[in-house]
């Protein structure tokens, strides 16, 4: 009877599941595996975000260029495209050229700060 009582005391001993180390080890891993995951996604979003007011300004800033060629320099040297675009600023400054009646124009968008967005065009006085 003896024989039995030991081999029941062994089974039970080798079937007992995971060890608490094993459990927090595992939890450990998953845990490094959830932060880098997530952080990685946020960078991500970041950049999409970026990328996207970059180019809406650069659309903007094309826009308000192509209408600087049909109507001529605003007599305003600054705005913004509100209330469509809340947040995007644009300015323009001209330069004058050696070749008599063609000016240089720099118009700038800028938004959330120090984000900019520079065309240079050339426009006939």
């Amino acid at each position: 009877m003896s024989e039995i009582a030991g081999l029941r005391k062994t089974a039970l001993a080798d079937d007992r599941g995971f060890t608490l180390l094993e459990v927090v080890i595992a939890l450990a891993i998953i845990s490094g595996v959830i932060v880098t995951v997530l952080t990685t996604l946020n960078y991500h979003l970041e950049v999409t975000d970026r990328i996207e007011s970059m180019a809406t300004a650069t659309i903007l800033a094309r826009e308000k260029v192509e209408d600087i060629n049909l109507n001529g320099l605003p007599a305003k040297k600054e705005g913004d495209f509100a209330p469509g675009f809340p947040g995007f600023r644009w300015q323009y400054y001209t330069e004058d050229l050696p070749i008599p009646g063609i000016k240089k124009v720099y118009l700038t968008v800028t938004w959330g700060g120090n984000n900019k967005v520079v065309i240079e065009t050339y426009k006939q006085t």
